[in-house]
C-alpha cells in the first residue's frame, strides 16, 4: 500500500461503551439478551475485563476482580459489586489507578460504603446501598461515568433516591445514553429543573439490547480515507446514540467527500490533492475525537482550532501533551492549550514520504490506544515512524494494525 492508494471496507467493532452498559444490566436481569455481531474484532479488552470482571462476581468465588485500564469497567463495577454486601477488590493499571477517582469517594461516602484505592487495588466494603439522604449528589466535572455508573445502578432500589442536576456534565451524550438505555429498559426515572428521581423497586424488562458499531473505532479508519485514499464502512447507523458520529459532518466540512450506499457509510480523499481545510470545533462533548482529529488537521490547509476539552487531561493519558509530542517530534506547527490545540496544517506533508524514507522517529504514545490511533495516520508519510507498543489498540479495536497495512 502507497500514500496515494489507502483502501478499506468492511465492519468495525461493536461500540464498547454500550457494551459495558447492558453487560451491567444485564448483571440485574440474567435474561437480557445482548446482541453484538460477530466479527473477528468484537472483544476489545475493555469489554473482556467487564465481563470476565462480572462473571467472576456472579460466581461467588471469587472477592477479586481485574478491571484492566477501563475506567467505564472500573467505575460502573464499583458501583455495580457495592449494592450487594461484602468485600471486594478490583484490580487496576497503573494508567486507570492515575485517572480522578474523587467523585467515586464521593458517592461511595453518601452511600455509606467503604472505599480506598491502593498498590494498583481498589477495595470495597459494603453492607449494600445505605444511603445517608434520599438526595445524592454526583460530581461529573471530569467525566459523566460516575454518573452513568450510578445510574445503571439504581435498578430495584429499597426507597427513591433523588439525584442533583450538575451545570457541568463532561461528555454529556454518555450520560443521556444511559438514561434512554435505562428507560428502554423500564426503568423510570423522572426529572424536575433541580433533580432526577428513581423510585423504588423498579425492575429492568427481559428483553433484548443490540450494540451498534462503534463510530469512535470507525473514525481513524475514516480518517485514513480522506487523506490516502478510500474506506467504506459497514454498520453504522445514523440512529446511534453515540456523541462521535458527529465525526462524519467534521470530515465533510474539512473536505472528504461523505456518501452512503446500501447502509455503509463511504469516505473518500478530496478530488483534487492537498483540499483538505482546517476546522475550528468544540469536541466537549466528544473528547475522543480529539486525538485523530488533531493529525487530519495536520494535514489541512490552514488554521485549525479544537477546544471545549479540558478533560483530555484525565483519559488513558494527558493527551493534549501527548499530540504535542507527536506534533514536535514530526514538526507539525501546533499550539497546546488548556482545553485543546490550535494546528497550522499544511498539505504539503501528504507528498513527504520520500524525504523522511530513512529517518527513524520513536514515539510513545504511553499505552493510550487513542494516541497510538492517531500517530498511525503519519505512519504513512514518515515510514521510519515506530510506534511503541502499538498493541495498546486492542483496548478498543483488537486487529486494527491488520486493517490499515
Amino acid at each position: 500500500m502507497t500514500v496515494e492508494n489507502f483502501f478499506f471496507e468492511g465492519a468495525v467493532p461493536p461500540s464498547k461503551s454500550e457494551w459495558i452498559r447492558a453487560l451491567v444490566l444485564q448483571s440485574y436481569q440474567p435474561t437480557i439478551q445482548i446482541e453484538a455481531g460477530e466479527n473477528l474484532y468484537a472483544l476489545s479488552e475493555d469489554v473482556r475485563a467487564a465481563l470476565n470482571s462480572i462473571q467472576a462476581f456472579h460466581s461467588g468465588k471469587y472477592l477479586e476482580m481485574d478491571v484492566g485500564s477501563s475506567a467505564a469497567a472500573f467505575r460502573f463495577l464499583a458501583l455495580r459489586v457495592s449494592r450487594t454486601p461484602g468485600c471486594y477488590r478490583l484490580r487496576m493499571s497503573p494508567s486507570l489507578v492515575r485517572r480522578p477517582h474523587q467523585a467515586l469517594f464521593d458517592i461511595f461516602s453518601q452511600l455509606s460504603v467503604v472505599c480506598r484505592i491502593e498498590g494498583g487495588v481498589c477495595e470495597i466494603k459494603s453492607n449494600g446501598w445505605l444511603p445517608r439522604s434520599s438526595e445524592i449528589t454526583v460530581p461529573s466535572q471530569n467525566s459523566s461515568q460516575f454518573l452513568s455508573a450510578f445510574f445503571l445502578n439504581t435498578v430495584n432500589l429499597e426507597k427513591t433516591l433523588w439525584v442533583k442536576k450538575n451545570k457541568l456534565v463532561v461528555s454529556e451524550p454518555y450520560f443521556l445514553m444511559t438514561l434512554r438505555l435505562l428507560r428502554k429498559m423500564g426503568i423510570k426515572i423522572e426529572e424536575s429543573e433541580s433533580f432526577y428521581s428513581i423510585s423504588a423497586s423498579q425492575k429492568l424488562r427481559p428483553q433484548s439490547v443490540r450494540v451498534s458499531a462503534d463510530f469512535s473505532s470507525a473514525f481513524p479508519l475514516a480518517a485514513f480515507a480522506g487523506c490516502f485514499g478510500k474506506s467504506v464502512i459497514h454498520g453504522l447507523t445514523a440512529e446511534s446514540d453515540q456523541a462521535d458520529q458527529i465525526f462524519i459532518e467534521l470530515l465533510s466540512r474539512m473536505g472528504v467527500r461523505v456518501s452512503q450506499n446500501r447502509g455503509a457509510f463511504i469516505f473518500q480523499a478530496p478530488e483534487h490533492p492537498g483540499a483538505l481545510r482546517g476546522i475550528s470545533q468544540d469536541l466537549g462533548s466528544a473528547p475522543d475525537l480529539f486525538p485523530v482529529l488533531a493529525s487530519v488537521c495536520a494535514f489541512s490547509e490552514g488554521r485549525s482550532v479544537l477546544s471545549g476539552a479540558h478533560h483530555l487531561i484525565h483519559k488513558e493519558s494527558n493527551r493534549i501533551q501527548k499530540m504535542s509530542d507527536l506534533f514536535s517530534l514530526l514538526g507539525v506547527s501546533h499550539q497546546a492549550r488548556g482545553d485543546g490545540m490550535e494546528i497550522e496544517g499544511s498539505p504539503a506533508l501528504l507528498g513527504q514520504k520520500k524525504t523522511y524514507t530513512e529517518r527513524e522517529i520513536i514515539f510513545d504514545p504511553a499505552d493510550d490506544h487513542r494516541i497510538a490511533m492517531a500517530a498511525s495516520l503519519f505512519t504513512k508519510v514518515f515510514p521510519g515512524l515506530r510506534i511503541l507498543n502499538p498493541e495498546c489498540v486492542s483496548k478498543s479495536f483488537p486487529g486494527y494494525w491488520e486493517l490499515i497495512r
